[in-house]
């Protein structure tokens, strides 16, 4: 099965060459690779073109390098590639990570074996330069080996999975399952693409952990840490994923609501560990709504979740904390 790999690239000079020696190296050899350049300033395009020039004419024949008409973001220039991809199957693959040589031959191999599927998801390994990658720990997809797991009610507030671990059938990335593109400049716009495609997929796990994500870089988007960045950018994701739920005549389900609140919560308590009290007091806010909408869904069948609601969040955390420092 021919598999189309599509990767912006936006000032990744220092990593591209890397990430196109995981590609070349890969066993599986049905596969072509969009590289869509949105605006680099840093020389990543002519980088792309020397390492090009150097491959046998056969194998340049599997890249296909564009330009983005007009300068935006990432979930754009995915949107690009995608319209020129000609593979039964996508991956979209970051200009700064790397995939292991039996990645995509692992999960084809699992997709040819589950045809009902759309979507194959495998682990992944979170790497800092400097360190060797194949000590790195395995991450597990959201779901996986678990029983009685919704992804649509996690994903709604949490990216599943890395972008690159998981391979997704061509012909479900038609409209609405694109990237957002007004999201683009936000950390974890991921959320946004990952939730509109599984509410539309049939999902497998490969048990393969092939994709290799690259941490610690200056210019990562995704600052957990931050918290000032962080809230707005996850209350503008998940707006929009409520609103889409909407606009497919849909309605939120208990395990959403409880997904969303504790998104807000965990945001309530950095802010409040931070002391950024704006953040704290509307995270808190936010919080508080979607556990009132868990409760009106019947979703208060668990003793935390009652224990919440009786407690209300700021008292109950207070209480987590302080539990927890005893114990340690």
């Amino acid at each position: 099965m021919k598999i189309s790999l599509i990767t912006p690239l936006y000032n990744k000079a220092l990593y591209i060459t890397e990430t196109i020696d995981s590609v070349l190296a890969q066993t599986h050899e049905d596969w072509e690779w969009i590289i869509v350049d949105n605006g680099s300033t840093d020389g990543g395009q002519e980088v792309v073109s020397r390492k090009l020039a150097g491959l046998s004419l056969e194998m340049r024949g599997n890249f296909k390098s564009l330009n983005l008409p007009d300068k935006k973001g990432p979930g754009a220039a995915r949107n690009f590639g995608l319209s020129h991809a000609t593979g039964e199957w996508v991956l979209f693959l970051d200009a700064d990570d790397l995939i292991d040589e039996n990645h995509l031959g692992n999960l084809l191999e699992v997709a040819c074996q589950n045809p009902q599927s759309n979507v194959i998801a495998g682990g992944w390994k979170e790497w800092t330069d400097g360190s060797d990658f194949a000590l790195a720990p395995i991450r597990r997809p959201a779901g996986y080996g678990e029983n009685n797991f919704i992804l649509t009610d996690y994903s709604i507030a949490n990216a599943p999975w890395a972008v690159h671990a998981a391979i997704i059938k061509k012909d479900l990335l038609d409209a609405p399952y694109h990237w957002v593109e007004e999201l683009d400049r936000l950390p974890s716009e991921d959320t946004a693409f990952w939730f509109r495609v599984l509410t539309g997929a049939r999902v497998t796990y490969a048990d393969s952990c092939g994709a290799i994500y690259r941490m610690g870089l200056v210019e990562n988007r995704n600052v957990f840490e931050k918290v000032n960045i962080w809230f707005p950018a996850m209350k503008s994701i998940i707006e929009n994923n409520v609103e889409f739920i909407r606009a497919q005549k849909s309605t939120l389900s208990a395990g959403q609501c409880e997904y969303l609140m504790r998104r807000y919560s965990d945001l309530y308590l950095s802010a409040s560990k931070s002391g950024m009290k704006k953040i704290e007091v509307e995270s808190l806010k936010l919080a508080t709504l979607w556990l009132n909408e868990c409760r009106k869904r019947g979703g208060f069948y668990r003793i935390a979740l009652k224990a919440r609601g009786i407690l209300g969040l700021k008292l109950f955390h207070s209480l987590s904390s302080t539990f927890i420092r005893l114990r340690t």
